[in-house]
């Protein structure tokens, strides 16, 4: 297939995302299974993604896009590879950190990571692939806004 059709496929499909009503729900993630309605195989899935390192790294999507912010608070693009990846563990919410997860479309999974106080946040998209769950978009951990940015 060439690349201006799978071009095509991956903005219609971003568009599909961006213009469905997103159901959010946040839980614990420590306990998924009885907190949030998400697929029952997603809760899983999320579960030994974040409990076997070679599970975590067989269920994503190399090369991996995603944005990171540089010290200044600039965003920069990046596409992280299976041999610099670094192992992620389960954010566990409490006084500090929320986790919510959004669908927006069937077979897609957002998760945002934040703290309470609405300051530092990241994100990970996961999607059914071939009836196997993986990440296929991380953008790491981000800075509060300025009150500039804040206002535009």
């Amino acid at each position: 297939m060439s690349n201006h059709w799978l071009s095509f496929i991956a903005l219609f499909y971003l568009i599909c995302i961006l213009s469905c009503k997103p159901n959010v729900t946040s839980a614990p993630a420590n306990d998924v299974a009885s907190t949030i309605e998400l697929p029952d195989d997603f809760i899983e899935f999320y579960k030994q993604f974040h409990q076997d390192s070679l599970y975590q790294i067989s269920h994503i999507v190399f090369p991996l896009p995603g944005t990171i912010q540089d010290t200044t608070g600039r965003d920069s693009t990046i596409t992280w590879l299976a041999e610099n990846w670094i192992y992620h563990n389960a954010v566990s919410p409490d006084d500090l950190w929320s986790v919510d997860f959004t669908i927006p479309v069937e077979g897609v999974i957002i998760e945002f990571i934040h703290t309470k106080e609405g300051g530092y946040w990241m994100e990970r998209r996961f999607a059914k692939m071939r009836d196997e769950w993986n990440l296929i978009y991380y953008q790491g951990l981000r800075a509060p806004l300025s009150e500039g940015e804040k206002a535009k």
